[in-house]
């Protein structure tokens, strides 16, 4: 990666480290890649310069990243969450609406994302960026799973929603295994889905589907969820599907989970917590999302570094690998590229974020 000064980029440059503005919030990911609306929002945040791949990382673009989260969205979501709009009101509801339509809008355009393996970037710590995270996630996941284009909606503004009762808990939930917790600590932290069912029941521009995910975000097919241990088919399928969206977000930032990295998640998704969700639903997420998204350092076992550069439909942790470093410690400016479909023996032990 290199620096380079605003005024210098050119339209299709790939930005190398995400970028945020003075609050900390987000306002590019990493891996984007730059047109002039992104240089002109950089502009008008005062940011003068950047990382940008460099020759040898050209081929990283991202095909499809969650995390290009817009501040005002963020800002609409901290404002409910923390109490200071009334989401009975006509204005802050329209908001809300908005932000939704926006995401299934911005999704719908894309003719390839039924195809593509998508690239989740880990974005802010937050419950505020956890919240349009989640939503963007289930939409897409909706989407290439065929849920009728009727029911995005519901799902996006439940998702979008689900901890707006966060705020009323009192337990500390951050990088935090909350079930580990004392009984009352891992009780008050549960009590958020009643906390947020109370804000919105006797919302009328509400389905109750939308409402139904608020509150059985965190139910589980085996029995072992809550607030009502639900199992199987008593649980609708687009609180299912917002569950295991919620909890892979979750677990990437550390909210009410010890944090981990993305393939270490999906890893302990598919295995250890398989069967506390509907499996078939969860094999389809799972194999939907880039265990290394494009752009990621990797090792190898080989003790070779390589940067990902493209990922093979179907086959989400066996990805492309362009090799930046070799077994010898020795940087490469042309590295091979190995396709991990084709290198059979090569296996990816782990992720780094040092720069090279």
């Amino acid at each position: 990666m290199k620096k380079i000064q605003i005024v210098d980029i050119e339209n299709g440059k790939i930005l190398a480290k995400e970028v945020s503005n003075s609050k900390g919030l987000m306002l590019l990911s990493e891996g984007t890649v730059l047109k002039k609306e992104h240089i002109d929002k950089l502009a008008e945040n005062n940011i003068s310069e950047v990382y940008i791949v460099d020759s040898q990382e050209d081929e990283a673009a991202i095909n499809f990243c969650i995390n290009n989260i817009e501040e005002d969205s963020v800002d609409i979501i901290k404002d409910v969450i923390d109490n200071k709009a009334n989401i009975s009101d006509d204005k802050e509801k329209d908001k809300i609406i908005q932000i939704t339509k926006e995401i299934i809008d911005d999704i719908l355009i894309n003719p390839q994302i039924t195809e593509q393996i998508i690239n989740v970037k880990r974005g802010n710590n937050d419950i505020y960026t956890h919240l349009l995270n989640t939503a963007v996630l289930s939409v897409v996941m909706a989407v290439k799973i065929g849920f009728e284009e009727e029911k995005l909606h519901d799902i996006a503004l439940g998702a979008l929603l689900h901890d707006i009762g966060i705020v009323d808990v009192k337990t500390y939930y951050m990088d935090t295994d909350v079930d580990r917790l004392p009984v009352d600590e891992k009780f008050d932290y549960r009590k958020h889905v009643f906390y947020g069912y109370e804000k919105v029941k006797l919302c009328d521009w509400m389905t109750e589907r939308t409402k139904n995910i608020i509150l059985g975000h965190h139910e589980k097919v085996n029995g072992t969820g809550y607030p009502f241990h639900k199992r199987g088919k008593d649980i609708g399928e687009e609180v299912m599907l917002v569950a295991i969206c919620d909890t892979f977000d979750e677990m990437i930032k550390g909210i009410g989970y010890e944090q981990k990295k993305i393939h270490e998640v999906i890893e302990y998704l598919r295995t250890v917590a398989a069967y506390s969700f509907d499996y078939d639903m969860l094999i389809k997420v799972l194999s939907n999302i880039a265990w290394f998204p494009n752009g990621s350092k990797v090792i190898t076992n080989e003790n070779e570094v390589g940067i990902i550069i493209k990922q093979n439909k179907g086959l989400a942790d066996r990805p492309i690998i362009k090799i930046i470093r070799d077994s010898s410690g020795n940087d490469l400016k042309d590295g091979p590229v190995k396709n991990l479909l084709e290198c059979l023996t090569v296996f990816i032990v782990d992720t780094t974020d040092e720069e090279i």
